[in-house]
């Protein structure tokens, strides 16, 4: 038989009347016409919640007044199963709520109660909440499972010791040196850094470039220009041209625009500004390969602005929003997308070109075409999301990143005190395989960025948030 569908206006209307009916019966002295009007509102509020337990509440009231210890009793136990009754969706219909009569006995309904509750079936409220439960139950299963896989591909899951420390000392002078680049022919490193973490989101704060002797990171100074004013520096990269002279690029991400921003490294020590290469579209640069002081290979990591819930989110989904373009007079040209996250680039030997896909835990090699776009030739899975890339005279890739990279971007890049593993490996590009330089559980270096060879077998392991670089001269593993 087709159930009509319920008149709940009609429900609550006569619901409100009968309550309205107690009180002026129980007001009048007629208590057995007042129970009766209690009765009714039972009838009509057993399938919900607050007018059920009022109507048990106002039946005790009259059970205690007329001293009725057994109806007491039996209303304190009605009192105390409403709430089942309403999450099991189960009320016996027309049961007229006295203690008088089982509290799970279907009763026959008269008169209008009879027409006003024809559409109401206790089994479909069952149903419909078994359905509920089942659903509820299924999204939390399938929540759990999918919070699982987000927190092991992120690497939560990992245990990270403290393995480099006994052969690296800190060098305080490379403060937050998320990345370090070096000329072997003028014996000198750069590096971009200051405190990050005040300006990584938007606040107040500005870039530090350093500059150090390679025979002597502790000798580092700060060399930061004054231009531009709003320097915001993520990754860096040195250029020597045919005349001799060295550049510097250095992508910044500032209050009033994303840009490369191009410095002349003097002899002498000092940078003078150059130019501001950027293009409509250019947002969120984070490493790049300077091929003229005009020009450059840029990655741009995210959509979402840096520091903010929506990028923890689009890393986490591993939205493939990032890419590598070409910057050049003003324009941009898209040479490769669809990557989870491109964040360090460098130029391998025969002009193919590596770029570290942080939230991927890869790094990914192309090889221009006629074109100018780039293909892709193989990728190198990683233990951990990789940050920025360096290459050493034998051609070989120096990776460093975020083992967990939740610890990293929930804990420490807003927080020192919360500390983020550190991880710097040797990659061959053409073998594949990975030796490790460096892991750290983050007490003695968190969050590193970038691992820089020296010219001496030694190497510079930079952090992007960290007061400090650590200095290295052994390898963990051959």
């Amino acid at each position: 038989m087709k159930i009509r569908r319920l008149n709940r206006r009609a429900i609550r209307e006569t619901y409100q009347e009968a309550i309205q009916n107690y009180a002026e019966a129980l007001k009048g002295g007629d208590r057995e016409a007042a129970w009766k009007h209690l009765e009714r509102a039972h009838i009509l509020s057993q399938r919900y919640f607050f007018r059920h337990w009022r109507t048990h509440w106002l039946m005790l009231g009259m059970a205690r007044d007329a001293r009725n210890r057994s109806e007491v009793r039996g209303q304190i136990r009605r009192l105390g199963a409403v709430p089942l009754g309403w999450i099991g969706g189960w009320v016996p219909k027309g049961n007229t709520g006295g203690a008088n009569v089982h509290p799970l006995r279907p009763m026959p309904l008269e008169g209008d109660l009879a027409e006003i509750l024809e559409g109401y079936s206790p089994w479909k409220d069952v149903g419909i909440r078994l359905l509920i439960v089942i659903a509820v139950v299924g999204f939390f299963v399938w929540a759990s499972s999918a919070w699982a896989s987000i927190l092991e591909r992120n690497g939560e899951t990992l245990q990270i010791t403290a393995k480099a420390s006994g052969y690296c000392n800190l060098v305080t002078g490379l403060e937050g040196a998320e990345d370090i680049v070096v000329d072997h022919i003028s014996g000198k490193g750069f590096a971009v850094g200051g405190d990050r973490r005040s300006f990584r989101a938007g606040g107040e704060g500005r870039s530090r470039i350093f500059t150090f002797p390679l025979s002597d990171p502790y000798a580092a100074q700060d060399i930061t220009p004054d231009m531009p004013r709003e320097l915001k520096g993520f990754g860096a990269d040195l250029l020597r041209d045919q005349d001799g002279r060295l550049w510097l690029g250095v992508a910044s991400r500032g209050p009033d625009g994303h840009t490369v921003e191009v410095y002349e490294a003097r002899p002498a020590g000092s940078l003078r500004y150059h130019a501001t290469l950027s293009a409509p579209g250019f947002r969120n640069p984070n490493d790049l390969v300077l091929l003229s002081p005009n020009k450059a290979l840029v990655t741009l990591d995210k959509k979402s602005r840096a520091g903010t819930l929506q990028e923890i989110i689009e890393g986490a989904r591993r939205a493939e929003t990032g890419r590598v373009v070409r910057i050049e007079d003003g324009k941009m040209t898209v040479l490769a997308d669809e990557l989870l996250s491109s964040n360090g680039i460098i130029e391998l030997d025969a002009g193919k070109i590596a770029v570290g896909e942080l939230v991927g835990r890869r790094i990914s090699i192309f090889r221009p075409d006629k074109a100018g776009a780039l293909s892709l030739v193989r990728r190198i899975n990683l233990p951990f999301a990789v940050d920025n890339l360096s290459v050493s005279n034998t051609g070989e890739i120096y990776a460093a990143g975020h083992p967990k990279l939740f610890t990293l971007a929930r804990g420490y890049q807003v927080d020192e005190t919360k500390k983020s593993p550190s991880i710097a490996v040797l990659v061959n590009p053409v073998t594949g395989r990975v030796t490790e330089l460096f892991e750290d559980d983050g007490q003695f270096l968190s969050a590193s960025s970038v691992a820089t060879p020296l010219p001496d077998g030694s190497f510079l392991v930079g952090t992007a948030f960290g007061p400090a670089a650590a200095w290295c001269n052994q390898v963990l593993s051959s």
